[in-house]
């Protein structure tokens, strides 16, 4: 079954709205032609409904924005994002650096 969904995916014009090399490999891995287009949406917001909401407004729009942007609709645009969450609620972003990183995961 699943290779029906991949011979059909693996002939149309896909974009990954995020520059995450993750994300990349993870797409190639599945055998598909990728583009990646790293949209410019600010990710500095809180989780004011939840972080999961947040999580997924926040893919929505990355690929909105790309989309937006090309003019032309690709068949397929992938918005994505991870978020760190501490304590249940308190959103902690991206590091700075390494030390930042390990301060964060020291709360």
């Amino acid at each position: 079954m699943l290779r029906i969904y991949h011979d059909f995916l693996s002939q149309k014009q896909i974009v990954l709205a995020s520059g995450s090399p993750r994300r990349k490999e993870i797409l190639d891995k599945l055998g598909l032609n990728v583009e990646v287009e790293a949209s410019n949406v600010s990710e500095d917001a809180e989780c004011l409904i939840s972080c999961e909401g947040y999580t997924m407004a926040l893919a929505t729009e990355k690929a909105q924005h790309v989309r937006e942007r090309r003019g032309i609709v690709p068949f397929l645009v992938i918005g994505a994002d991870t978020i760190v969450v501490a304590n249940g609620n308190k959103l902690l972003g991206k590091p700075l650096d390494k030390e930042h990183a390990m301060e964060m995961l020291r709360q």
